[in-house]
């Protein structure tokens, strides 16, 4: 289960209904909480069926069914997209899904940090949206893998080393959560310790991912590259809606030249 905290959340969140949430989202079991049930400070609460995915399995799924359809992987740095012309003769379209875009100067690192905890007892996710603009979550992992605390979200900050301060406040942030994420009302409260400090960078663009074709002539040649990169946090979250357009626009320039798929 999933459940949503807002201090001060827009108009979008206040018009939201079963029926919106579900279209937008896919997701069943939508819910708005009544004003006994909400915290201190909390203006609108919701809940509704989700899942976790355990991301390193998830990504060796998707290579398995990848290589099993026909797929090859290839391994080669470098440094253009340009570049993966000259790999083979007849390359007719590159989709660079570099994340950072090469050379693209509205490219920028969105720094996170979370933490891996201890907590067992808990069994859904719970995400606050503070009225200044930050978040607090708390994540149970699958196979007793902790719960995951965070988060941060740090334009151009290309630190990789854990922040002890800003561990402290999210493990604080955490133990407000911590009761609302439990199994039942009766599972015995944790003292919360540290597993692991998680530090990642997300890769961002100023204006927003891009997905776009862009055409140059080299020696004389047409080349096209098709770019999808750029999602930030929100790589996972939208994955297959981008993979969808990515396949509708390959799907029409290879239509456009004649070649069969």
């Amino acid at each position: 289960m999933g459940v949503e905290l807002l201090e001060d959340p827009d108009n979008g969140y206040q018009k939201q209904t079963a029926e919106s949430f579900a279209e937008e989202t896919g997701l069943p079991g939508y819910r708005n909480w009544d004003d006994s049930e909400l915290p201190m400070d909390i203006e609108l609460g919701f809940e509704y069926e989700t899942y976790c995915v355990n991301s390193p399995m998830y990504c060796q799924y998707l290579l398995r069914k990848f290589i099993l359809r026909g797929g090859k992987t290839l391994h080669r740095d470098l440094n253009s997209e340009w570049e993966a012309f000259g790999m083979q003769s007849n390359v007719i379209l590159v989709i660079n899904a570099s994340g950072t875009g090469f050379d693209d100067p509205k490219y920028f690192p969105t720094r996170g940090q979370t933490v891996v905890t201890n907590m067992v007892h808990v069994t859904k996710t719970v995400t606050r949206q503070n009225k200044d603009g930050t978040w607090n979550f708390i994540i149970p992992r699958f196979f007793s893998g902790g719960t995951i605390v965070g988060g941060t979200k740090q334009p151009r900050d290309w630190s990789l080393e854990p922040d002890a301060k800003t561990r402290d406040t999210l493990l604080a942030a955490a133990q407000k959560l911590e009761p609302i994420a439990r199994a039942t009302s009766s599972s015995k409260s944790e003292n919360i310790s540290v597993i692991a400090d998680v530090v990642g960078r997300r890769p961002t663009r100023e204006g927003g991912m891009r997905i776009e074709l862009e055409q140059r002539l080299d020696s004389g040649r047409e080349t096209t590259v098709l770019h999808t990169y750029g999602a930030g946090g929100r790589g996972y979250e939208i994955s297959w809606g981008v993979a969808s357009e990515v396949a509708k626009m390959t799907g029409d320039f290879l239509n456009a030249l004649g070649v069969k798929m």
